[in-house]
């Protein structure tokens, strides 16, 4: 067997077992056999992560509590959340994720810096989306504010592809951060030397997985020189900042978050 076909063989092991749709099929097939099928697939899937060996990819662990929210999402699987004056209860769902989320990061405290300003926020569909959506608000309150055209944001090597998908649709320059293979930490010096007038955001690539730290973003000297935001990136640092936040914890980065302009178990902070 190839290289190519061990890789892809990896990522469609169905193939052989259950065969592989490639046109739109002429008749339909039992719901019966459909769903046993499925639920042959989650069974095999589950054991892999619940031997205990998998960090990041799964939350909770606790079946009882997937089967009830599978029962409370199952009665709004065929909406269609644009339509609200049909589906009204999207906007409740949403405004209540914000509320919490605005809470846990504590947007009252955008009164005390921004008294003009409301904390608000967007639900997107996940980790990519929200960093994309960072990237733009980020632009246009540069070019807004501060008359930047050729803005800049500097990323470490390690985060998150979504940034450098972000700033090639939006015409955001990206520097590279370079971070130290043995202790997983950026080079804050490279960022401080790094910061110019067009400089819109500091990335601070957070823990994804087991094997990698918090990035220190330099402590309050270094972040005062931005007079824009900071994203911490990864979406397991983002509830493990959420919840030290909560608790009062304040990282040895000197990072405090004062006001969230988006989020979606995504850190997207605005410096004070």
């Amino acid at each position: 067997m190839s290289s190519r076909d061990s890789v892809f063989g990896d990522l469609f092991p169905y193939a052989d077992r259950y065969g592989v749709i490639r046109e739109f099929p002429e008749h339909g097939r039992p719901r019966e056999e459909i769903l046993a099928e499925l639920g042959e697939i989650a069974a095999e899937e589950d054991a892999h992560w619940e031997t205990g060996r998998c960090s990041g990819t799964m939350y909770s662990g606790d079946h009882a509590h997937y089967e009830f929210l599978t029962a409370a999402s199952a009665p709004f699987a065929h909406t269609n959340v644009l339509q609200r004056d049909i589906c009204p209860s999207g906007s409740r769902f949403e405004s209540e994720i914000l509320a919490m989320a605005l809470d846990l990061f504590h947007g009252e405290a955008v009164a005390d810096h921004h008294p003009d300003e409301t904390p608000c926020g967007a639900v997107t569909t996940g980790g990519s989306e929200s960093i994309i959506s960072a990237m733009v608000v980020y632009r246009d309150r540069a070019r807004a504010e501060q008359g930047i055209i050729r803005p800049a944001v500097i990323v470490p090597t390690t985060a998150h592809p979504a940034f450098d998908k972000g700033c090639h649709l939006f015409g955001i320059d990206v520097v590279k951060a370079p971070v130290d293979p043995d202790t997983t930490q950026v080079d804050v010096g490279f960022v401080a030397d790094h910061i110019t007038d067009s400089t819109i955001a500091l990335v601070g690539s957070g823990p994804g997985r087991t094997g990698s730290a918090v990035r220190p973003h330099g402590g309050p000297a270094l972040l005062w020189k931005l007079p824009t935001g900071t994203d911490p990136d990864a979406i397991p640092a983002g509830r493990a900042l959420q919840v030290r936040l909560r608790t009062g914890f304040r990282s040895r980065t000197g990072l405090a978050v004062t006001a969230a302009c988006g989020f979606s178990w995504r850190l997207i902070a605005r410096l004070s």
